[in-house]
């Protein structure tokens, strides 16, 4: 029913509830539902153990690119933020946290953690638009806020894909032991990458696709507004 994005009148009516608000107390036990039974034992850290994370969803291309001993294999996986529109809010510090001035238009940012071959390993937030919540500060709260989960799931020597975005977070990742693969940023006074940098940024590229396409794919089909 969230797909289809009908309203609560349209479901009073089709169910035959009393009233609005008792189709939305309907919805919201439904979405607790969800939560407690659902979520956990599909998405999330808790849904997968690594060795099956690594068995089931690291490909072989993933695993011959970046790792340098491909025939130890380690937990690959690609992160990147995306955000959905939503309407105003009547709660003025909500109304000024959730705006974008990047995108005109009031939003939120959830961050996915993507396998390489598309399966979806977690969603983190969502997080307000403002300034506070860059990318690389919404990855080390997660890190801060989730530690024993998190540094028991990514281990020394793991392989982690980001963009350009996360350049803050390279010594939350160094701290860790996680190898991290982002495209080569230029140096001052360059005007280019070198073709070394530059075909290794293409790669990380290539690969961060995956994360990109599943960001798309859940916006087109989950508008909240």
């Amino acid at each position: 029913l969230c797909k289809m994005r009908l309203s609560d009148e349209f479901l009073c009516a089709m169910f035959q509830y009393s009233s609005r608000q008792a189709t939305s107390l309907a919805v919201a036990t439904v979405r607790q539902s969800l939560m407690q039974r659902f979520v956990p034992t599909n998405i999330g850290f808790d849904a997968i153990t690594r060795e099956d994370y690594i068995a089931r969803h690291v490909t072989q291309f993933a695993n011959e690119l970046y790792n340098p001993d491909p025939l130890t294999p380690r937990v690959i996986a690609i992160v990147d933020g995306t955000y959905t529109y939503i309407p105003k809010s009547t709660n003025f510090r909500a109304l000024r946290q959730s705006y974008s001035i990047h995108k005109g238009r009031h939003l939120i940012k959830p961050v996915l953690i993507v396998a390489p071959d598309g399966w979806i390993l977690n969603i983190q937030g969502p997080y307000f638009s403002d300034h506070r919540n860059n990318d690389a500060a919404i990855l080390q709260n997660e890190f801060e806020h989730d530690a024993d989960r998190m540094r028991r799931w990514f281990q020394n020597n793991d392989i982690i894909i980001i963009d350009r975005g996360y350049r803050d977070a390279i010594l939350l990742f160094e701290r860790l032991g996680i190898t991290w693969k982002m495209p080569a940023l230029l140096n001052q006074n360059e005007r280019q990458l070198n073709t070394e940098d530059a075909n290794e940024s293409r790669l990380v590229t290539k690969s961060r696709w995956v994360v990109e396409a599943r960001n798309g794919h859940l916006r087109s089909i989950f508008k909240i507004f």
